[in-house]
C-alpha cells in the first residue's frame, strides 16, 4: 500500500494439382465468345441490407478521458462484457478521520493527493469477470461469508503503498486484526475466486485502509521528516480521539462495475 506453421508439403500438392487442370482444360473445352465476356464493371451492384452491414461493423475502441478520474490509469484495458470486482470490507470515516485526512493531505504538498470517495480494507485484488459469471460470484460469496463471525480491527500506523503497475500511490492506516480473523476472511474470498479462476489475493498481505491516492509512483518524494510529520499528526488525534483506532467488521462489500453487493457476517 507483470508457430510457425509450414505448408511447403501441402502448397507443393496443390501445385501440382493446378497445373495438371492447366494442361488438361485448354484441349476439350472452348467458351463461346457471348459466355467468354467479363461483366460489365460500370454495372451499379445493389446495396447490402443495413442489418446485414452492421454484422461486421468492427467494435469501437474504447478510450478513457483521464480528465473524468483525475489522471487515473486503468489496470487493465477495457474490454466489453467484462467487469471490474472487488471484494471488501467497508469502513464508515466520522468527521474525526476526515479532518485528519485533509490535514494529511496539506502535509504532504507540494504532492498532490487526493481523499479517496470512499474508506474500505481490501480482502481481494481488484480482477475482471465476465457479466454472466457475476451472479454466481455473488451467490458463492454470501454462501460462504455468512458462516464467518464479526471481529475487532485495530488501525495501528500510517503507512505508503503503490499499486502493481505502479500508476498510484497511496496513504494508508495500516490495520491489524485483533483475533486474527482477517487471514480467515482471506482464505474465504480465496475460495470463491477459485471457482472462477480468478487472482487470489497476495500470500502475505498488509491488510490496510486507504485514505489518499496520488497518480503514480511518488513513495521515493516522500522525506523521512515529512514522513515523521505525518505520523505526528496521526499520534495526535488518536490522542484526542482514541475510539477513532478501533472499529468492528460486520460486513462483507463486493463491488463489480458500478454495483454493490453486501453480506452480513454473523455478530459475535
Amino acid at each position: 500500500m507483470s508457430l510457425l506453421v509450414e505448408y511447403s508439403d501441402s502448397e507443393s500438392e496443390s501445385d501440382v494439382d493446378s497445373e495438371s487442370e492447366q494442361a488438361v482444360c485448354p484441349k476439350k473445352m472452348k467458351f463461346s465468345e457471348k459466355t467468354d465476356k467479363l461483366p460489365d464493371p460500370k454495372r451499379q451492384q445493389l446495396p447490402l441490407p443495413d442489418s446485414i452491414v452492421k454484422l461486421f461493423d468492427k467494435e469501437e475502441k474504447h478510450e478513457d478521458d483521464l480528465s473524468k478520474h483525475g489522471g487515473r490509469i486503468r489496470t487493465f484495458s477495457h474490454e466489453k462484457g467484462n467487469w471490474a470486482t472487488l471484494v471488501y470490507i467497508p469502513y464508515e470515516a466520522d468527521n474525526h478521520l476526515t479532518d485528519m485526512v485533509e490535514e494529511l493531505l496539506l502535509c504532504l504538498r507540494p504532492l498532490e493527493f487526493n481523499m479517496m470517495e470512499e474508506f474500505h480494507m481490501s480482502l481481494s485484488r481488484t480482477v475482471t469477470i465476465r457479466h454472466h459469471w457475476i451472479q454466481s460470484l455473488v451467490d458463492s460469496l454470501q454462501s460462504k461469508v455468512s458462516l464467518l463471525s464479526s471481529f475487532p480491527c485495530e488501525m495501528t500506523k500510517l503507512k505508503f503503498y503503490v499499486n502493481d503497475e505502479k500508476t498510484r500511490s497511496f496513504l494508508a492506516i495500516e490495520v491489524a486484526s485483533i483475533t486474527k480473523t482477517l487471514s480467515k476472511y482471506v482464505q474465504v474470498v480465496d475460495t470463491c475466486f477459485k471457482e472462477f479462476k480468478l487472482q487470489t489475493y497476495y500470500k502475505n498481505p498488509s491488510f490496510h485502509i486507504s485514505l489518499a491516492w496520488c497518480v503514480g509512483d511518488v513513495i521515493s518524494k516522500i522525506s523521512k521528516e515529512k514522513t515523521e510529520e505525518l505520523e505526528k499528526i496521526w499520534n495526535t488525534t488518536c490522542e484526542e480521539n482514541p475510539e477513532l483506532k478501533y472499529f468492528y467488521a460486520r460486513k462483507v462489500n463486493c463491488k463489480t462495475g458500478n454495483r454493490v453487493f453486501s453480506f452480513d457476517v454473523t455478530d459475535t
